[in-house]
């Protein structure tokens, strides 16, 4: 008998993003790990349970990585009117919001913008969070043809945002007609290379 994980095992409890073809695949178990009966256990008994503050104290931040991630809120709106995404195919009067399938079924969404006034998508959280520790980090998006997107923060705070008082992770909006789909949205260190979209 043979035993193998449909999935990749994370390292540790922060970690949240293991996904096989991934350029920083690291999981504890791979996926496809397993053991038949009778070999012995490779492992210690003693795998730690406990959560490094440290790690979580990461300088990135998830905001959509298959789903929208707490504590963030999807809304669209239009005329100034946002209501919160409940299913997955909704839409205001200027804008529709849809699930769109990448990797997995709805593991990304698809933004319509019909040009016939301003449409909003937008992700919030009922109060500010404090995100001074991202300064210098840039904001990621991966929109369709899966290629990736990078905004520096510094863009932001020229134009008058405070990171310790910030009720909105992304926004987007479009008086144009206008079709976007993405799959991952998140605030991370810039890592070495110039940012698509530079403020400096």
């Amino acid at each position: 008998m043979v035993g193998k994980l449909s999935y990749s095992w994370p390292a540790t409890a922060q970690q949240t993003k293991v996904n096989r073809f991934d350029s920083e695949y690291a999981p504890l178990f791979p996926y496809g790990y397993g053991l038949s009966y009778g070999e012995v256990d490779p492992l210690s008994s003693a795998l730690s349970e406990k959560l490094d503050r440290k790690i979580m104290l990461t300088n990135t931040m998830t905001i959509f990585d298959g789903s929208v991630k707490a504590p963030w809120q999807l809304m669209i709106g239009s005329k100034g009117i946002r209501e919160p995404v409940l299913s997955s195919l909704q839409s205001s009067e200027f804008v529709e919001y849809q699930t769109h399938d990448k990797d997995v079924q709805e593991d990304a969404c698809q933004l319509v913008f019909n040009g016939q006034g301003k449409g909003e998508v937008i992700l919030v959280n009922q109060s500010a969070v404090d995100m001074k520790r991202f300064q210098g980090s840039v904001i990621s998006i991966e929109p369709k043809l899966w290629q990736t997107l990078t905004v520096e923060l510094v863009c932001f705070t020229q134009a008058g945002l405070d990171l310790e008082q910030v009720s909105a992770s992304f926004s987007l909006s479009s008086s144009g007609k206008l079709n976007l789909v993405f799959s991952n949205i998140s605030i991370e260190p810039l890592k070495g290379k110039i940012a698509d979209v530079s403020c400096h």
